[in-house]
């Protein structure tokens, strides 16, 4: 028998485990895992039941808040490294496949 147990350790950190219980030995073997602080301050934020627009509204902020600050450290990057257009278009005629 397996299931997914959801607790709050003493400190307050929300943990996530999953048991299976052998039936030959009769013993719980529990995996826990961790809930991040970004899913422990969306559940506290979120605990009340959004409709399916809402939800679809949260999932495009937070995915544009992501996709920002993917972009915002490639430009980091690419001003350390010195890339420009020319730097593209040399990776576009490079031919770096391992030849059979």
């Amino acid at each position: 028998m397996n299931c997914r147990i959801t607790v709050n350790d003493i400190s307050g950190n929300f943990l996530m485990g999953f048991c299976n219980f052998n039936s030959n030995i009769n013993t719980m073997h529990i995996v826990e895992d961790r809930i991040t602080n970004l899913q422990k301050e969306l559940m506290k934020i979120f605990s009340l039941e959004l409709t399916e627009e809402e939800l679809s509204e949260v999932r495009n902020m937070l995915a544009k808040y992501f996709a920002g600050r993917a972009s915002s450290e490639m430009d980091k990057l690419w001003k350390e490294r010195g890339y420009s257009q020319e730097t593209i278009n040399e990776w576009l005629n490079n031919h770096l496949r391992t030849p059979y």
